[in-house]
Order: structure tokens, then sequence, then C-alpha cells
């Protein structure tokens, strides 16, 4: 009912967003805490969602049940499938508030985006140092004597 009402009655203390549940709250507040309590038992990456642990459980597994019917690219998730076929069409549907400039995929997007605000939301958990783009951090982690180490995103 609350979705219909409007009605938002648990605020987060920390940046005082509102939500409808008090379980939404709950996971809202692991980012504020760090807190990242489902762990991947193959490489020890961590998760806040227990949906995003078995969304990268697929990349240790392999499984990519979603095929391009124009080319042969396989991807776990739908949403990445729907993002691919902007590829074959030209679509690009999204558009940099800065520049004007427009994409056909999000991480493009976002690493375009993160160019312009400044923002370095991919850090080493080894020495600490960010990075805008998740490809740059790992490139980065070869410096660390090839050990490896999981990405996280602030």
């Amino acid at each position: 009912m609350r979705t219909h009402t409007g009605e938002r009655p648990f605020s987060c203390k920390v940046c005082d967003k509102t939500f409808t549940r008090s379980s939404t709250l709950r996971i809202h507040v692991r980012i504020h805490m760090g807190e990242q309590p489902f762990s991947c038992k193959v490489c020890d990456q961590k998760f806040r969602h227990l949906s995003s642990l078995k969304r990268h459980m697929r990349l240790h597994v392999g499984e990519e049940p979603n095929s391009c019917k124009d080319c042969d690219t396989n991807v776990p998730e739908l949403s990445q499938l729907k993002e691919h076929a902007n590829i074959h069409t030209g679509k690009r549907h999204l558009k940099c508030h800065c520049c004007c400039k427009t994409f056909t995929d999000s991480s493009n997007f976002k690493a375009h985006t993160n160019a312009h605000t400044g923002d370095k939301p991919f850090t080493c958990e080894v020495c600490e140092k960010s990075f805008a783009q998740s490809s740059t951090l790992r490139s980065h982690m070869r410096t660390h004597g090839g050990q490896t180490f999981y990405l996280y995103c602030l």
C-alpha cells in the first residue's frame, strides 16, 4: 500500500534517503557501513546483496544463458543482452549531460561521465589507490606482484 500512497516512513540516519519498508532500509545501510555479508566460496569476493553473489557465480561456472540472435555473443544477464543489441542497431540511447556525446552501452557511458566528474569509484584494496574504470584497476593490480585481489566499488 505504501508504494501506492507514496508513504516512506523509514529513513536512513546517514543520508536521509527514505524507504517504504524497513528491510529495504537495512539493506541500504550496508552501503554506509561497508558491509558485504555475502562471500563467493571460489574467489572470496564479497557482495552486499545475495542477488549480486548469484549473478557473480555465473562467471565461475561459465553460465551465459542469454544468446544474441545476430552474433555469437552470450551473456549472463538479460539486461546485458538488451544493451548488447544496441551495438547491432547503432542505437546510442545514453547521452552525456556535459558534452552531449552519446553511447550504446552503460559501462562506456559511466566511464566517460567519471572523467567529467572526477569520480574514481574503483579502489585497490592493497594500496587504496582509486580509478575511474574497473579495467584500469585490473591493470594496476598487476603491479602488486601478480597476486589476486578482488575489486570493489565504493
